[in-house]
């Protein structure tokens, strides 16, 4: 069997990738676990086992209970996820750089 590492077991795909880089990007806000899938357009059961493996791991709680429904946000208590914040915005700012550097380019060129 093929080892996926780290990331590859953590992740188990695209979808689950989207999960945690919108739970990045909104972790002011705590969500259930169909709001995330209707928003991001994932099927709920993905969504479900994707957020309770990542319960697990620690890398997202349970913020509040409203009745019956759990609402999720990320647990920026944990060092991984406090990494995991800080990676996810240093890839954004080599993105908006290379961006930034490509529009320049075609300026120079127009």
């Amino acid at each position: 069997m093929e080892d996926l590492g780290v990331l590859g077991r953590l992740s188990n795909g695209a979808k689950s990738m989207q999960i945690l880089d919108f739970m990045i990007e909104n972790r002011q806000d705590s969500y259930t676990i169909p709001e995330i899938a209707k928003e991001l357009q994932i099927s709920l059961k993905t969504t479900f086992e994707t957020v309770k493996k990542f319960q697990r791991l620690g890398l997202v709680k349970i913020d509040r209970i409203v009745g019956n429904t759990r609402l999720y946000m990320l647990n920026e208590e944990l060092p991984a996820v406090k990494q995991l914040i800080r990676t996810t915005f240093e890839i954004a700012s080599i993105e908006i750089d290379q961006e930034l550097k490509r529009q320049e380019e075609q300026q120079i060129t127009a």
